[in-house]
């Protein structure tokens, strides 16, 4: 069986130019996508470390000891712990600023290196209840965005909000 010599085999010009439209269509959908991904990676670690730092906080408030006569302070973070018949809570929120790694500025005042903004407000049970105190804390990024330490942050990338009962009585 012979072949025919003439038949000519292959893509088309029109073939080729439509493989070819496709094709960056396609790698113009990935290149966009892959800047998206690359953003979510990066707000990825610093979500990651506010809840560090709030699951950090929690412990803290829970290690602080438990005084009915004055307010204690934690440990960690110095946040004055206000519990029920140990003064008046108040929902003013303390603030503390830290770095990348959880740790405190000095005086707690923003510092060259200071990246996150912890604020926590303690709120007492109704008046003849005994029962737990509730404190809100909230991690936001970055610090420098509320400088204020006696107003809940507003002006921030990102945030993360947790609430704990501490019950000391």
């Amino acid at each position: 069986m012979k072949r025919n010599l003439t038949a000519k085999r292959g893509f088309s010009l029109v073939e080729v130019a439509m493989a070819l439209a496709i094709a960056a269509f396609c790698l113009l959908t990935l290149m966009g996508l892959l800047s998206l991904g690359v953003h979510n990676y990066q707000q990825s670690g610093s979500r990651t470390t506010m809840v560090n730092l709030s699951t950090a906080v929690v412990q803290d408030l829970q290690a602080a000891p438990a005084n009915s006569t004055a307010n204690s302070l934690s440990p960690r973070f110095q946040f004055k712990v206000a519990f029920p018949g140990s003064g008046t809570a108040s929902p003013t929120p303390q603030t503390a600023f830290v770095d990348a790694n959880g740790v405190g500025m000095n005086g707690n005042g923003l510092g060259p290196t200071t990246v996150y903004r912890i604020s926590v407000a303690f709120f007492p049970p109704a008046a003849g209840f005994n029962s737990a105190t509730t404190a809100r804390v909230i991690v936001s990024y970055p610090a420098q965005a509320d400088p204020s330490t006696t107003v809940w942050p507003s002006n921030y990338t990102s945030m993360f909000e947790t609430m704990v009962s501490l019950n000391r009585n």
